[in-house]
């Protein structure tokens, strides 16, 4: 996918998906029904709920959902192309820039990605399945009709609507966000994700998500130290 520099509206697509090995161009796998039935959140079964909560801390909650979503962005515009997180083929450059109360997911522009990533226990992990952004107050509601996917070691996650309607983010130059250094005022929307932080140990995030047009699968092969 290529992207739009503001006010033109751009998409991005974050997620993660099945094991960990090199980058591939594997197909991507069929997006499971059940879990995207276009809801808001995706229910978790009670015994996979427990199992899922036995192995997480406590999330510190010390930002607010919106300010998550926009400082997402900035920290994705802050590298140059050949070291930004979502450009990254194998996970090598998931540490880049790193705010430290929370650890920031990145996806691609369209391409099947198979990552690996060491995070630190007990840090928040946060990521978007879909997210654009836009002209401040252009895009609400964005990929409300798309099928969005979100796991993590096959239980389901819960998927959040966050939008924004207007903040500032700013890029450093040949960034792959917006293409060029500078401060931008927009909006930003998207389905999102927030995981409390991990025990150590290794665990695989899957976020898929399809919108009729526009389609990414990525793997995040975590390991939690």
């Amino acid at each position: 996918m290529s992207v739009v520099r503001p006010p033109m509206f751009v998409a991005v697509v974050i997620v993660a998906a099945v094991l960990v090995s090199a980058c591939s161009s594997a197909e991507v796998d069929e997006i499971t029904p059940e879990a995207l039935d276009g809801s808001t959140t995706v229910s978790t079964p009670n015994g996979e709920a427990d199992q899922l909560a036995e192995s997480t801390t406590t999330t510190s909650g010390a930002r607010s959902n919106a300010e998550l979503a926009a400082a997402w962005w900035t920290w994705a515009a802050q590298e140059p192309a050949t070291t930004n997180p979502v450009v990254d083929a194998d996970g090598s450059d998931c540490a880049r820039n790193q705010p430290g109360d929370v650890w920031f997911l990145a996806g691609s522009f369209g391409e099947v990605i198979q990552r690996s990533c060491t995070v630190p226990a007990g840090t928040e992990l946060f990521a978007p399945v879909l997210n654009s952004f836009c002209e401040p107050d252009g895009c609400g509601g964005s990929f409300d009709d798309a099928e969005r996917l979100a796991t993590l070691d096959g239980v389901p996650l819960e998927i959040i609507e966050i939008d924004v309607p207007s903040t500032t983010i700013s890029g450093q130059p040949d960034n792959a966000v917006f293409g060029e250094g500078g401060t931008f005022t927009v909006m930003v929307a998207g389905w999102w994700i927030r995981v409390p932080g991990l025990a150590p140990g290794k665990y695989e995030l899957r976020v898929a998500g399809d919108d009729g047009s526009f389609r990414l699968d990525v793997t995040y092969d975590l390991t939690v130290e």
